[in-house]
């Protein structure tokens, strides 16, 4: 496996995992996610793929990889085990706020055949050295209650909680 840059190309590949989060969400929310919804469209996927401020991450099975999971068998281009989609967080400081550049994990998705096997980890870490490498003081990112492998995932990273949104029902 190795961790790239998303491509043109990788966009069907993505909208089959947004469709796994999609589920996963539904599943914990139904009174927040629509059942067969989806987080992002071709042409959204189009233009974040030429935003540098959001970068995409994907993990590739490398030949060597095939035969240790039962992933389904793609026709065309390399097959996407995961993805980390990223937003660069710049604040400039504030009468309230410390200047920093940030990267957020918008969305971090490991095909559901493929978890288990690092993929995860390693895309956090590439993720994370690239934050490392452009100066940013900090990680964040964002886990919806009723995901607990989600929540026990980044645990084990070293997430701590920096904040918390709370609901009250009516």
């Amino acid at each position: 496996m190795h961790i790239r840059p998303a491509q043109h190309s990788d966009i069907d590949e993505l909208i089959r995992l947004l469709h796994q989060v999609e589920d996963v969400h539904y599943q914990a929310r139904p009174d927040l996610f629509v059942q067969g919804g989806i987080k992002h469209f071709p042409h959204e996927l189009e233009q974040l793929l030429t935003d540098p401020n959001q970068p995409i991450f994907v993990a590739v099975a490398d030949n060597e990889d095939s035969g240790k999971t039962p992933l389904h068998q793609q026709t065309q281009g390399e097959h996407i085990l995961g993805y980390a989609m990223c937003i660069w967080h710049h604040h400039d400081g504030s009468h309230a706020l410390a200047q920093e550049l940030s990267l957020h994990i918008d969305d971090l998705c490991v095909d559901q055949e493929a978890r288990g096997l690092g993929v995860g980890t390693a895309l956090y870490r590439h993720v994370r050295e690239v934050a490392s490498e452009a100066g940013a003081r900090r990680i964040t990112l964002n886990v919806w209650e009723g995901n607990p492998k989600a929540q026990a995932f980044y645990d084990h990273l070293g997430f701590r909680a920096f904040s918390h949104n709370l609901e009250q029902l009516l």
